[in-house]
């Protein structure tokens, strides 16, 4: 959706104001991406996202969808934006996510529970 309303401000179609209204875009942003201020891309932060999900994975933890969401919250708080991370939102993220791990071997994604995870890793419960 960003890149098809920079592509309408630079063809002249729409004025940075209407694609801001239009595309509920901050004007800064659209400002600072047409003046290519901001190194990243579109779509980085799922990017960033998704290798923190691997990186959980690579530590056999899993990540079910309240996860999810409190990684995604976390990284909205400490930028200071305090955007409600509602349910639509999230659906369309994960939708996004499930399209960039679509070539992902089934071997490379594990699912666990807590089955054998204890509060005190050092006691033997048997």
């Amino acid at each position: 959706m960003l890149a098809e309303c920079l592509n309408r401000v630079k063809n002249g179609e729409i004025s940075q104001r209407q694609a801001a209204a239009q595309y509920k875009i901050p004007r800064k942003t659209l400002y600072n991406k047409l003046k290519n201020k901001h190194a990243c891309k579109p779509g980085h932060l799922e990017t960033e996202f998704e290798k923190c999900i691997l990186s959980l994975s690579d530590y056999e933890f899993s990540v079910d969808s309240f996860d999810l969401r409190m990684v995604i919250k976390n990284y909205l708080n400490q930028q200071g934006r305090n955007i409600p991370v509602n349910e639509d939102i999230l659906r369309q993220f994960v939708e996004n996510l499930s399209k960039e791990l679509e070539n992902v071997p089934s071997k490379n994604i594990w699912n666990f529970d807590e089955t054998n995870l204890t509060d005190n890793p050092g006691q033997n419960e048997y």
